[in-house]
């Protein structure tokens, strides 16, 4: 069965149903790890959906597992999504499915799981990777390195290439409502007496 991760704890759950599912599929050992958090409604440049899935509370769930998914599920009745990378290719978005006032029982509680494709935003050129202008690469793989990265280039006060690293982080945090690196960013030049702000103007 699926599982959902937020950090360390974990919520199996099922699907109860699907839509376009043919353009996706959810294998039963498949790990979807809520890595942040985004505002609702859905940022206008979303890209277009792929394939919805309704999850479900598992019935074999512990008691701390129920207490868990029904906090997750409330959390998010206040205007926010979950945000799920889950890969280079494609972004998943957990939303609350809306119940009648009469379903509000943790054991009605379900989620949406709306997955977009994502197109690579960075393609060899001359052995340098460039970046895509119109869509914010979401790959794990690519976003653990930067906080180095910018450090490196806030320490050797290059500019043109900071500039740019900070413009596709700010376009990212604006489209998926992922802010955690901004903030890393913001904390490193902060540290090296630049302002962050100004990167992005």
């Amino acid at each position: 069965m699926p599982t959902l991760s937020l950090g360390y704890l974990t919520i199996p759950v099922s699907i109860e149903a699907s839509i376009y599912a043919n353009q996706y599929e959810i294998s039963p050992s498949s790990v979807l790890s809520i890595i942040g958090f985004g505002p609702t409604p859905l940022p206008p440049h979303m890209l277009p959906t792929m394939a919805k899935f309704i999850l479900t509370m598992e019935s074999t769930l512990t008691m701390a597992q129920k207490e868990l998914f029904g906090l997750l599920y409330e959390s998010l009745q206040t205007n926010s999504y979950g945000i799920i990378p889950l890969s280079d290719r494609y972004i998943g978005l957990l939303l609350p499915l809306k119940l009648k006032q009469e379903q509000q029982e943790p054991s009605s509680f379900q989620f949406i799981l709306q997955i977009s494709s994502i197109p690579n935003s960075f393609q060899q050129d001359n052995n340098k990777m460039k970046i895509n202008e119109n869509i914010p690469s979401f790959d794990p793989d690519y976003l653990k390195h930067l906080p180095i990265q910018i450090m490196e280039l806030c320490q050797n006060n290059k500019q043109d290439q900071l500039r740019s690293i900070a413009k596709e982080i700010y376009k990212m945090a604006t489209i998926y409502g992922y802010w955690d690196l901004w903030l890393v960013l913001e904390g490193i030049c902060t540290r090296f007496q630049i302002n962050s702000q100004q990167l992005v103007q």
